[in-house]
């Protein structure tokens, strides 16, 4: 069983953003795979830049289109995602038996905020602009 499963309340209704939220919702299941199977350990580095290549990707994609329809949240949710950066960063340098829980509740936290919060926002303004 997943950790996180996606249903619709995570979708906002723009193609791009929705398929890259369940490629953000399957790195966390994978996550919590590896600690259910005991590889956590093994594995939480891997996950991490796994995470930080996807989300840089995906960063990239709602930044360019909150740019192009001039979004007027744009500069709070670029904060948000450069604070997710700085976040995961020191997760990646730090030693700790906790780290695997850590950060999954993290980027459990983070997602379901984000998501149901900044970007449905977001969404709903680049929606009204044609976006779908």
């Amino acid at each position: 069983m997943n950790y996180i499963e996606w249903d619709s309340s995570f979708c906002l209704g723009i193609a791009a953003i929705d398929a890259e939220h369940k490629g953000l919702v399957a790195i966390i299941n994978e996550l919590h795979a590896a600690m259910k199977a005991r590889r956590a350990g093994e594995e939480v580095d891997a996950v991490l830049d796994k995470m930080c290549a996807y989300a840089f990707d995906h960063f990239r994609t709602e930044e360019t289109l909150m740019e192009r329809y001039t979004y007027p949240g744009l500069d709070e949710h670029r904060a948000a995602h450069e604070e997710f950066v700085r976040i995961v960063d020191a997760m990646t340098r730090a030693v700790s038996p906790l780290r695997p829980m850590q950060v999954q509740h993290f980027l459990d936290k983070w997602l379901r905020g984000h998501v149901l919060e900044m970007d449905a926002k977001a969404a709903a303004f680049l929606k009204s602009r044609g976006v779908r």
